[in-house]
């Protein structure tokens, strides 16, 4: 999938507030996930909710996707829900 002109992720998700969500990406020119190829965002409710993520935030988002990891929960023990993760294009 190329990338250059998605402009956003957007996740419908129900994770316990205060703990973070991390979506991790790699590109054909990139293929290792790491940390700078990485999204986060913390919950601020218990609540089902939805979020949107502009992926501009990261110079990394270029090219051709080839892996996208959806860490919703990054403490054990805690249960999670993800009813939708879309891409977002201009």
């Amino acid at each position: 999938v190329n990338i250059d002109n998605v402009k956003g992720i957007k996740f419908t998700a129900k994770i316990p507030k205060g703990i973070s969500t991390e979506i991790f990406f790699a590109t054909e020119t990139a293929p290792v996930l790491s940390e700078s190829k990485k999204f986060m965002v913390v919950s601020e409710t218990d609540e089902l909710t939805t979020v949107y993520i502009e992926t501009s935030k990261n110079v990394e988002w270029k090219g051709m996707l080839k892996t996208l990891r959806f860490d919703p929960v990054t403490k054990s023990g805690n249960e999670f829900e993800v009813v939708s993760v879309e891409l977002l294009a201009e």
